[in-house]
């Protein structure tokens, strides 16, 4: 969880500028379903074939495993009622769950994913 210099790390990241945002096809009726092939990810390097398939997706996987600088992949499913971000602040995965009726990044309620990085 958020300690008191990883909650100003975070609100930092997130209120900043979208630094990549994308709307895809991929939904899914829980964050859950995201959070199971993002542990998967982290333990064998391996996607499922729905995401293998789209290129940019794939680059965010690997850009929130690999990358060093703090940040954080916003998910989005047009579906749902809240909103998914993954961050990584000083090389620890923290996930939360947002309301969704106030990220500006977002466009037609679509599913987006989007990254932001700190400054």
């Amino acid at each position: 969880m958020f300690g008191p210099k990883e909650e100003k790390i975070a609100k930092n990241i997130i209120s900043g500028f979208c630094n990549y945002v994308i709307s895809t096809d991929l939904q899914v009726n829980n964050y859950i379903d995201i959070l199971n092939i993002w542990e998967d990810f982290l333990e064998t390097a391996n996607l499922p074939l729905n995401i293998q398939m789209n290129k940019v997706l794939c680059e965010v996987f690997i850009f929130h495993k690999t990358c060093v600088k703090n940040h954080a992949v916003l998910y989005n499913c047009q579906n749902l009622q809240d909103a998914m971000l993954m961050y990584k602040i000083n090389g620890e995965y923290i996930n939360i769950l947002i309301p969704d009726d106030g990220i500006s990044c977002q466009a037609d309620k679509k599913n987006v994913v989007a990254i932001f990085t700190e400054f």
